[in-house]
């Protein structure tokens, strides 16, 4: 059961029309939505669409474009009976048993759009994942990253959950991805390092709840462009003092001090950046979450004014940032002197 925000999300992820789907399902009575927002389907209509699946090929569950029966999942993981048919893997929580992955078994499904397992032995390794998963879903992770051949297309991947699991980093080198929108590593424990966030431009969800091991961070980096209409690029630097900044950590909402006289920083131009840093004691509930930030979210706007703001961003800066700050910093001035 999904919320239908989060499979609206997951459906555009994976190439379909979800506001037209889902609106015209609901139409139909085919799909309900409760007064919490969640998805429900009467059982006897899974069935049926279940079953529409099946007749694909009745006797070669590799061979249908869907798989959810936890015994079918693991017959073609362990016995590595998968093609390129398959689109998507989902074994519902809810179900127990192990499933058994063969190193290659993802190796024949280059189409492979949706997958999610919980509950996998992965005692003999994972040497492949398709590289064209749009929304990866596996809890209980058992290995210490993901396949150095993992390369997702840029275009591809929207969505990142590995909770519950022993990674200690995601991969080597991450290339840009430029659609990956949602990562929720929640209760990793032996995490240690954190993807490089200037590959994954676009990130709006980042859940690092319960990954004691992380490195310490030490503040937080914003950075804002934003236009100025033309009939304001010489008008009242009172209309450049509306500018605001805010953080919502762990669902507590505050305005750390970051009204900066703007007026400076704006010549007779159209776009203007704006970069502040901020120590985490400058928050003013920094005493009541001290070391549990599970769940930060930055926005940025103006208040009666036409001025825009065009991109933004937000990083946690940690440690090794400024170590690696001080050595390009050091670099540039040995190469200017020569």
């Amino acid at each position: 059961m999904r919320h239908k925000d989060h499979a609206r999300e997951a459906l555009d992820g994976c190439g379909f029309y979800a506001d037209i789907g889902i609106d015209i399902l609901v139409e139909k009575a085919l799909l309900g939505i409760d007064s919490y927002g969640f998805l429900r389907m009467h059982d006897l209509l899974q069935e049926k669409g279940q079953e529409v699946v099946r007749r694909e090929s009745p006797d070669e569950p590799g061979r249908r474009n869907r798989l959810w029966n936890r015994k079918e999942v693991n017959y073609v993981l362990s016995q590595n009976t998968g093609t390129e048919t398959i689109e998507g893997i989902m074994v519902d929580v809810e179900y127990l048993g192990v499933v058994h992955v063969n190193s290659k078994s993802f190796s024949k499904m280059n189409k492979l759009r949706y997958l999610k397992l919980m509950g996998v032995d992965l005692s003999n390794g994972l040497e492949y994942l398709p590289n064209s998963l749009r929304i990866l879903e596996w809890s209980e992770f058992s290995l210490k990253s993901l396949p150095s051949s993992f390369y997702p297309e840029h275009e591809h991947l929207r969505e990142l959950s590995m909770c519950h699991g022993d990674l200690e980093y995601l991969c080597g080198e991450v290339k840009p991805l430029h659609n990956l929108k949602r990562i929720d590593l929640r209760y990793s424990l032996s995490l240690v390092k954190t993807p490089d966030f200037r590959s994954i431009p676009f990130l709006e969800h980042l859940i690092l709840e319960g990954c004691e091991r992380l490195h310490e961070w030490i503040g937080f980096a914003l950075c804002v462009v934003f236009a100025v209409p033309e009939h304001q690029l010489y008008g009242s630097e009172e209309d450049l003092d509306n500018f605001l900044c805010k953080l919502s950590i762990n669902g507590e909402v505050g305005t750390p001090s970051v009204n900066y006289a703007l007026e400076s920083l704006l010549p007779a131009m159209s776009n203007h950046l704006w970069l502040c840093y901020l120590p985490p004691h400058e928050c003013y509930f920094y005493f009541w979450c001290e070391d549990i930030y599970s769940n930060i979210e930055a926005s940025f706007g103006f208040i009666g004014s036409t001025m825009e703001v065009i991109e933004c961003g937000f990083h946690l800066v940690y440690e090794e940032d400024f170590e690696v700050l001080v050595e390009q910093t050091m670099s540039r001035q040995t190469s200017s002197v020569n």
